[in-house]
């Protein structure tokens, strides 16, 4: 049986139909109506159903029920209340085989109750204006969310620091005044490693600016003898280890061998470099410019009219008996005398002590000279902490214990155990100045590395972000305002702020609230252009989850004129459905103009019955409103705008198809479409989870 109802109609008694109930106003039934088939509304705007309730809050007021027998498995949408104020609720009750609970509560002001808990398997809560979330007081895993007195607790009993300031000086960098701070200490420019007998530069800070390792200290190893100069050898080399050099030969001055300041009389010279001054220095008078000795190249002779005599007294010598050196003899340390006329003294090989190369701690400790002060020993020996003074210990070589060490003034020596109370796991802490205690509020967990604190944790004199991390103290848990609200901050500023049960989101408050006069359209955090954005709801368990979503296409005029079947929203998979429940479009455009033919842009969605099912259509007649010819000649671009709730009337949905843009002719978008941008709002339907 089919009934058809137009205009508004009432049913005051008891409607039952197998049938399809049609309507093209309101219905009401003020009786109780079984429908085993189907109700249509086509194109209803305002109450389509009216369902009326008694005026008695009890469980007889009017219901839609949902399921199989009332008694079994299914779910009443009821109307409770007594018509009166906020006294009135729409109530969701699952029958729960005879024992009903009440999940949904809908109070006349709006306000919302969900009797247990509620799961948002995907999306965000979104809260608009002031709204809060209260009632978060139980808190057991980590990822459940907490009120401001659990906060307030779990941070309570953190150990309180006194550092206010860290300040730095070269090589040292880094520090701050507030939160976790990092210092650094600056690179030497020396490499790590170790040096032998090392030569080592130190600044004024103590640091080693430069290193660099020698080679172990032999002295002279080996000494060569060669070459001849005006005539005077050196031999006797090469020597390793002692012996004898000789110098011999004949000295042979010629006038390129002298240069530098002339040698001066009392020297054994003439002071002058000329013959005159030569005479001069010398006190020679020789008014005759006659020589008064005279030299034939072998024997030298006096001139005549000069006697030896007179020569020794002008020069300063002796009689004709002062003969000078005629001998010279060799003592102790020397060979090779006595010499009469001409011959060779050597240095005597009075040692037979090799020579002693050391290193490490081994070292020359006595040092033998004979009496002329040559070295006839050499004795080594090994330093170690016996040979220092130190008899202490078994093994005098190495210090084992650091009792072993003597303390200089000022210092001390103290050996034993710190003991205290406490219990495995406990962190240790000074409860007086002599004594270490534990409690079971302040623990450690070694195997998670889990800090335990069974109290409050306090915060001395940070910043904004009182609970950060380091290198980013602005961003964290701050603003703690000692009236019941915390916050969480980036970048120094509030994002969100707990306080009292109420959750705020600081930059979602909006900067323009009036009651009579126009609004900003401009608030905080628009939506980016092309964003994807979606709407956050709360489940029936309290998870916030992914509600109503939108998405956004554009399509330039080359791309609408092509072949189109362009895919916008995919396939969702098995046992799953998308709602288009909104459509939005946007013309791009430089000049005016008129689509030809009969154009139009449809959103399409098989269903069951039809492959081609559209969702939501842009008619040209709606382009051509946007690039009427009226409006003159348009900024360069320009813009408009044509929306609609959709479906464009009622349909059906089929489960895992993809949502397409087709056209509906080949007719061609006029020149001065720029492009075409599409913005679907759509939900995303379950049926396992519906």
């Amino acid at each position: 049986m089919a009934i058809e109802l137009y205009c508004n109609q009432s049913i005051n008694g008891t409607l039952t139909t197998t049938g399809t109930i049609t309507s093209g106003g309101n219905l009401t039934v003020n009786g109780s109506g079984t429908f085993t088939g189907s109700i249509s509304l086509p194109d209803i705007t305002g109450r389509a159903i009216i369902v009326g309730g008694d005026t008695t809050l009890d469980s007889a007021d009017a219901s839609i029920y949902l399921g199989n027998s009332p008694s079994s498995y299914g779910f009443d949408i009821k109307y409770v209340g007594t018509g009166s104020g906020n006294t009135n609720s729409l109530d969701i009750v699952t029958t729960n085989a005879g024992s009903p609970v009440t999940g949904f509560r809908m109070l006349q002001d709006g306000t919302t109750t969900f009797a247990s808990s509620a799961t948002f398997s995907n999306g965000d809560i979104t809260l608009g204006g002031t709204g809060r979330i209260k009632g978060v007081d139980t808190v057991s895993a980590g990822t459940d969310a907490a009120n401001k007195t659990y906060v307030d607790n779990a941070v309570a009993g953190v150990p309180q620091g006194d550092i206010t300031n860290i300040s730095t000086s070269s090589p040292i960098s880094g520090g701050g005044s507030s939160g976790s701070v990092t210092i650094s200490h600056a690179n030497s420019g020396v490499s790590a490693g170790s040096y032998a007998r090392a030569t080592v530069t130190v600044n004024a800070t103590g640091h080693v600016t430069s290193i660099s390792a020698n080679s172990d200290a032999q002295g002279v190893t080996s000494v060569a003898t060669s070459g001849s100069v005006n005539g005077l050898t050196l031999t006797g080399g090469t020597i390793t280890s002692t012996g004898t050099i000789t110098l011999g030969g004949t000295l042979s001055i010629n006038n390129s061998d002298w240069s530098g300041t002339d040698l001066s009389v009392a020297n054994g010279g003439t002071g002058s470099s000329s013959a005159s001054g030569a005479r001069t220095n010398l006190g020679v008078v020789n008014d005759t410019g006659t020589p008064a000795i005279l030299s034939n190249g072998s024997s030298p002779t006096l001139n005549s009219g000069i006697t030896a005599t007179e020569v020794r007294t002008l020069i300063g010598a002796g009689t004709s008996s002062s003969s000078g050196v005629t001998s010279v003899a060799t003592g102790g340390g020397l060979t090779g005398g006595t010499i009469t006329s001409t011959g060779t003294l050597s240095h005597a090989d009075t040692s037979s002590q090799s020579s002693v190369n050391n290193s490490g701690n081994t070292y020359i400790q006595d040092v033998t000279l004979d009496t002329y002060g040559h070295v006839t020993g050499l004795t080594s020996a090994t330093t170690t902490l016996a040979t220092l003074g130190y008899t202490g210990a078994t093994n005098a070589n190495y210090i084992t214990n650091n009792n072993q060490l003597t303390n200089g003034a000022g210092y001390t020596t103290n050996t034993g155990t710190v003991t205290g109370t406490g219990a495995n796991t406990q962190v240790a802490f000074w409860d007086s100045s002599s004594n270490i205690t534990g409690s079971n509020g302040l623990t450690f967990n070694t195997t998670g590395e889990i800090l335990y604190v069974n109290g409050q944790i306090q915060v001395k004199g940070v910043g904004p972000a009182d609970y950060s991390v380091a290198g980013d103290t602005d961003t964290g848990l701050g603003g703690f305002d000692q009236a019941n609200g915390v916050s969480l901050v980036s970048k120094g500023k509030k994002i969100i702020t707990v306080k009292e049960g109420a959750i705020t989101f600081n930059d979602m408050v909006a900067t323009a609230v009036a009651t009579t006069g126009s609004l900003s359209a401009n608030q905080n955090n628009q939506a980016l252009t092309q964003d994807t954005l979606a709407t956050l709801a709360v489940d029936p368990s309290g998870n916030v989850v992914r509600g109503e979503q939108e998405g956004t296409w554009t399509f330039t005029r080359a791309q609408l004129n092509a072949t189109l079947g362009n895919t916008l929203i995919s396939a969702p998979g098995a046992n799953k459905a998308v709602i288009v429940t909104e459509s939005d479009w946007m013309v791009k455009y430089s000049a005016t103009g008129v689509v030809s033919g009969n154009q139009s842009f449809d959103i399409r969605q098989a269903n069951i019955v039809q492959a081609n099912a559209n969702i939501s259509t842009l008619p040209g007649a709606r382009i051509n409103e946007i690039i009427n010819a009226t409006q003159g000649t348009p900024t360069n671009p320009s813009y408009g705008f044509c929306t609609r709730d959709v479906p464009l009337q009622t349909r059906t949905y089929k489960t895992n198809v993809a949502t397409t843009l087709n056209k509906k002719t080949n007719d061609q978008l006029p020149a001065g479409v720029i492009s075409i941008s599409i913005k679907l709002k759509y939900r995303l339907f379950n049926a396992t989870t519906f």
